[in-house]
């Protein structure tokens, strides 16, 4: 399966990265390297109509 990825730098630090899978769900993940947080939100359909999760932690040294 290939998706496109789709970035950009909202700000100095904080970038935003996006795709959509063939299925119908869509990831959105927003990075912030700054204050070395992550924020994860999915969605996919069910038979009656989306459901959507959201996810956040942090990031460890390399």
């Amino acid at each position: 399966m290939t998706v496109t990825l789709h970035t950009a730098e909202v700000a100095p630090g904080p970038f935003m990265l996006g795709r959509a899978g063939n299925s119908g769900m869509t990831v959105t993940h927003l990075m912030n390297l700054n204050a070395r947080t992550v924020h994860a939100f999915r969605a996919h359909g069910t038979g009656t109509g989306r459901v959507a999760e959201l996810h956040t932690g942090t990031l460890g040294p390399a």
